[in-house]
């Protein structure tokens, strides 16, 4: 994985640096091999399904514990575990 860089097709140069998003993918795709490496052979798990490994969930989650009494945006400890 970390051999993979873009070049530039005309010079040949790596481009890594212009391109801030390649290095946050490159660990992304560390972390969900070695996620699906932890998970693979534990019962009931045929695959990883990516869908669900996206901001949007955890956001979501939060909204939704935010939500959970009287809108309160600064939850405690305690509080958030119980709007769970």
């Amino acid at each position: 994985m970390d051999q993979r860089k873009p070049i530039d097709l005309k010079t040949g140069a790596d481009v890594t640096n212009r391109y801030s998003f390649v290095m946050g993918w490159q660990t992304t795709i560390k972390l969900i091999m070695f996620l699906w490496n932890q998970i693979k052979d534990i019962d009931g798990f045929n695959y990883l399904g990516l869908r669900g490994l996206n901001q949007d969930s955890l956001e979501n989650l939060f909204a939704s514990v935010r939500l959970h009494g009287l809108a309160n945006a600064n939850p405690t400890c305690h509080q958030f575990a119980a709007a769970l």
